[in-house]
């Protein structure tokens, strides 16, 4: 049985390599589950600081959909007892 400890540069060999084959042999590669678990796992940091702006974005918005429901139902339950 191999070395696990061996396999990485291995594994990162092939994917460079196939990464720089036909955008066809890509696809079907980027395509497999384990290359997006590895390839995420890999570049974990990057992934993260490239989608921080968006999740703080949404975060954001996030808050002020709460607000505005808030402020919503508030005026909803003023006027219904005003009309009581």
């Amino acid at each position: 049985m191999a070395d696990p400890g061996h396999a990485a540069p291995l594994l990162g060999q092939a994917l460079k390599d196939a990464l720089n084959g036909s955008p066809r042999e890509r696809q079907a590669l980027l395509g497999r589950e384990f290359w997006k678990d590895y390839i995420t796992h890999k570049n974990q940091d990057q992934f993260e600081a490239f989608s921080q702006p968006f999740q703080d974005r949404l975060a954001a918005r996030h808050a002020d959909f709460e607000a505005d429901l808030i402020q919503a139902m508030t005026q909803g339950e003023l006027a219904e007892h005003s009309r009581a």
